[in-house]
């Protein structure tokens, strides 16, 4: 992916997040749209120097935060509604939201993945009670058994389904392993 792509990826994907970010500090409309374009092009003049293997999200806001306290310096007549500190606890809240949002698209996809391994009869049961919000007692009637059945077959299919999501999450924080051709023995 060529540099501009990407860059314009990763910023169109945060950008509302970063614009949030700034408002928490900047008050008035107008500056607010100044500095946010002040940090979209110092994170574009910056690019080269991110790394990928962070968050840009992460990386954002700390850019953000040096645009935000320039703006400050300049606009020093104006009331300056969040100190330094202040700023640094909602910089660290939206990290913090972000790897929360993060590992709650991981625990979706692992959802997703354990309930097509499910039997066509029980992924659609959980599909029934959990996608369509179909009460117990018509679940019973629908499905031709009593209440207290679909009580005891949801209770079993969230244990299996919980059991699955841990091992997925698990396989998916190992490290990869090298590709098998470098384990073996070269004379």
């Amino acid at each position: 992916m060529d540099r501009t792509r990407h860059f314009l990826q990763l910023f169109l994907a945060h950008e509302s997040d970063l614009r949030a970010y700034v408002a928490t500090a900047v008050r008035v409309p107008a500056s607010r749209d100044d500095v946010m374009q002040e940090v979209a092009l110092a994170l574009w003049k910056s690019f080269a120097r991110y790394d990928p293997r962070h968050s840009f999200g992460a990386w954002a806001r700390g850019v953000a935060t040096h645009k935000v306290f320039d703006h400050h310096r300049r606009e020093s007549r104006r009331l300056v509604l969040l100190s330094p500190q202040a700023l640094e606890v909602v910089r660290r809240a939206f990290d913090e939201a972000e790897v929360g949002g993060e590992q709650a698209r991981r625990e979706e996809d692992a959802l997703g993945h354990c309930v097509k391994l499910l039997p066509p009869r029980s992924a659609e049961l959980v599909d029934l009670r959990y996608t369509e919000r179909a009460g117990i007692a018509v679940l019973a009637d629908r499905l031709g058994t009593t209440p207290a059945a679909i009580y005891q077959q949801l209770s079993r299919l969230r244990s299996v389904l919980g059991d699955c999501i841990r091992r997925r999450l698990a396989e998916n924080q190992q490290p990869e392993a090298p590709p098998a051709a470098s384990l073996r023995h070269r004379p």
